[in-house]
């Protein structure tokens, strides 16, 4: 590939902030993002000077990413991923060294820093290497529509097959908190993540329950340890022996369950959630259902917030959302497995608190 010069990139990077902004303006949601991807813009030449300046081979980043990301090879030659934000974020490059310092199989971090307002990290680019999602995807296709918990293996059950290598490798992952004693925590994450969010749902008619945020307190008073933070598929990649290697960590400390009930609700068809929460506690049996199941509700807050702005990416969450669109039975259903969750640890994410001028409350409810 040809290489690109700054005036590429910072066409690229144009175009990816006109992206952004067009998402703000569709969500009404995450409006400090604009100014972050313009301060990249701003700190890419400082960037590329810290770091010697690399080759730029092409961009990685998604369409409407507030971070920019690119393949790059390093002075020295080594191939890597270049990501940069326009805000001070820390605890990635730590995580990841703290795991592979611990035999954890994640990306190796080869630099990272800060520079004016900017905060990058370069790991090694992990040649023959798949995105687990495509991987799974692609498991699932050749198994067809009947392969939905025939057996253990891929060919039998390819969704099961994957979550249980995921499991394991996320159990290898939740080192003591203390390894990365910097480490910011997922409440101070979520607080920001869902502050947006709560009010957007609300803006149509959901409002969160009482003791809402105090629950996020009492997931923190349990068992806490590092985490992935952002554990979907899309930050997990398997090598040629079809081992998982973790990449792009939150960087921050937290129950280990949230990581579980993250996957979990990114990949799993709602009448399967129960079956995957019992096999990632079977994995790792320190695991506790129920905070799984509460910290399933609090994600799905979280998305519930992009989908209400626009087309849901996730099933779960147009059901969660839309509950017009169901017959009773599949939205008793939602409720009880992605809205109802544990009352041991917390109530439904959020009730309808509808209008007087939309329709009865009972007819709305989830």
């Amino acid at each position: 590939l040809k290489a690109m010069d700054l005036s590429a990139m910072d066409a690229a990077l144009q175009e990816q902030a006109a992206n952004v902004a067009e998402r703000v303006r569709r969500t009404r949601m995450d409006f400090h993002h604009p100014a972050e991807i313009a301060r990249v813009r701003q700190g890419m030449a400082d960037v590329l000077e810290e770091l010697g300046e690399p080759t730029v081979i092409t961009s990685f980043a998604n369409p409407d990413s507030k971070r920019a990301t690119f393949l790059v090879e390093m002075p020295d030659g080594t191939p890597g991923v270049l990501k940069v934000a326009g805000a001070t974020e820390t605890g990635e490059a730590e995580v990841l060294q703290a795991w592979r310092d611990h035999g954890v199989a994640a990306a190796e971090p080869l630099a990272y820093g800060h520079v004016g307002s900017c905060t990058y990290i370069v790991t090694r680019f992990q040649e023959d290497t798949m995105s687990l999602a495509r991987v799974l995807q692609d498991r699932m296709a050749a198994a067809g529509p009947t392969a939905t918990g025939g057996g253990p293996t891929v060919a039998e059950d390819p969704l099961r097959a994957t979550l249980e290598d995921v499991f394991v490798a996320l159990r290898r992952a939740h080192l003591p908190a203390s390894t990365v004693p910097n480490a910011e925590t997922l409440n101070d994450r979520l607080e920001i993540h869902l502050n947006g969010r709560v009010d957007r749902l609300e803006e149509h008619g959901f409002a969160l329950p009482p003791g809402f945020h105090e629950t996020l307190d009492t997931l923190m008073t349990g068992r806490v340890t590092l985490i992935h933070g952002d554990s979907w598929v899309g930050n997990m990649v398997t090598d040629d022996a079809g081992g998982i290697i973790l990449i792009d960590p939150a960087g921050c400390v937290g129950p280990p369950e949230y990581d579980s009930a993250q996957v979990i609700a990114q990949v799993t068809p709602q009448d399967r959630i129960p079956e995957m929460i019992r096999l990632a506690c079977n994995v790792d049996p320190s695991l506790d259902s129920a905070r799984i199941e509460a910290c399933l509700g609090v994600y799905l807050v979280g998305h519930a917030g992009y989908a209400r702005a626009s087309e849901p990416a996730l099933n779960d969450i147009h059901e969660l959302t839309g509950p017009e669109r169901m017959d009773a039975a599949r939205s008793a259903l939602a409720t009880r497995r992605l809205l109802g969750l544990s009352a041991r640890l917390m109530s439904r994410p959020f009730q309808v608190t509808a209008p007087a001028t939309e329709r009865p409350v009972a007819e709305r409810t989830l």
